[in-house]
């Protein structure tokens, strides 16, 4: 499998770019320091589940327990898998 080590200077629209509407597994810190890996798809601003986005904030619908709705800090994200290509995100 293909792996890309990437910095955290790359942006939400960068990735987005990147990943399209395809379902991807994210693995990323929790806020209580948790490692958590979930199955997922972007979200784009719709309604109350996903406002105030930004530049350093993904919004993704969680596909294993629907309809859940998750937010990603860039700071915390540690890779994105998607189309057999492993994205490896420095902290």
């Amino acid at each position: 499998m293909k792996q890309l080590n990437l910095n955290l200077t790359w942006c939400k629209d960068t990735i987005i770019d990147a990943v399209g509407n395809d379902i991807f597994t994210a693995i990323f810190i929790k806020q209580n320091g948790e490692q958590r890996k979930i199955v997922c798809r972007f979200v784009k601003d719709k309604g109350k589940d996903a406002k105030g986005e930004h530049n350093r904030i993904l919004t993704v619908k969680e596909m294993l327990k629907v309809p859940q709705f998750r937010r990603i800090s860039l700071d915390s994200l540690i890779s994105i898998k998607h189309g057999g290509i492993i994205f490896n995100f420095k902290q």
